[in-house]
């Protein structure tokens, strides 16, 4: 297990959720769209934001680790002072939000159920991640070749292989894959990189549930609750792609609908 992780990646992943909260206030100064609205939109930004990068960086032929984390901690840090101090308490204000729905979610007895399971499915999904090595076939023989290749040759290029397939789909998922191999340097880990999106996809989820009446606190249990699927499990411990592209559908549905109801 690489040494790095929990630390530089959970602090990646923490400092990228902030700032796209941070950034998301900004943009939304009257507080005009739903909370579960600007998580969505925050929580897409954690995602776009390392892959622009890495795209970025993909031009120039600068693919490292060395030249991933300066950027990304001198981007992110740019953009969190530029964003101003108003918008930084809004943001403050919005994880509030979100620490008071986990918290009357425990306090109810039918939803603290439900927040059981769901933690015991990511439990589940985070053993087989840790215990066993990369194992699904389109993960090694499509998703982590264009991760490798792309920290071997540092650039995003068309992979020489056999495979002609490898070239002739779109990469934005394996790009974040990227990201977290760039700060992990190890592949224990790699295999959870769908759990950002799954955040995603519950926050969107949460917003549609909630536009229709659903108490915020049992929204985001209710909608949290497909990890539990058992399918979805064993999506998250592999390097599959379909949760993540599922949860991005679900992200531009609730998305769409919010604008024209607004």
């Amino acid at each position: 297990m690489n040494a790095f992780f929990p630390g530089a990646l959970l602090l990646a992943l923490g400092a990228l959720w902030v700032v796209g909260q941070i950034v998301v206030a900004r943009l939304d100064t009257r507080q005009e769209y739903h909370f579960f609205e600007r998580a969505t939109c925050a929580a897409l930004f954690a995602l776009a934001f390392p892959i622009g990068i890495i795209v970025a960086l993909g031009a120039v032929n600068g693919i490292t680790q060395h030249w991933f984390l300066i950027t990304l901690v001198g981007g992110l840090g740019l953009v969190a002072y530029t964003a101003g101090p108003d918008a930084r308490g809004r943001a403050l204000d919005d994880t509030q939000r979100l620490a008071d729905c986990l918290v009357l979610g425990f306090r109810d007895q039918g939803t603290r159920v439900l927040w059981v399971v769901i933690a015991s499915a990511l439990f589940l999904a985070m053993t087989a991640a840790y215990l066993a090595p990369p194992f699904a076939w389109d993960a090694l023989g499509y998703h982590l070749p264009i991760v490798h290749d792309a920290i071997q040759s540092q650039t995003l290029r068309h992979i020489p292989t056999h495979t002609v397939y490898i070239n002739a789909y779109p990469r934005a998922v394996e790009l974040y894959f990227l990201f977290w191999q760039l700060v992990l340097r190890d592949d224990t880990w790699i295999e959870l990189a769908q759990m950002p999106f799954a955040y995603a996809g519950t926050m969107a989820a949460a917003s549609i549930a909630a536009r229709a009446g659903v108490r915020d606190y049992r929204a985001l249990a209710v909608c949290a609750l497909f990890v539990a699927i058992p399918v979805v499990v064993l999506q998250l411990a592999s390097n599959y792609i379909d949760v993540a592209y599922a949860c991005l559908f679900v992200c531009s549905v609730a998305l769409v609908t919010g604008t024209l109801a607004s």
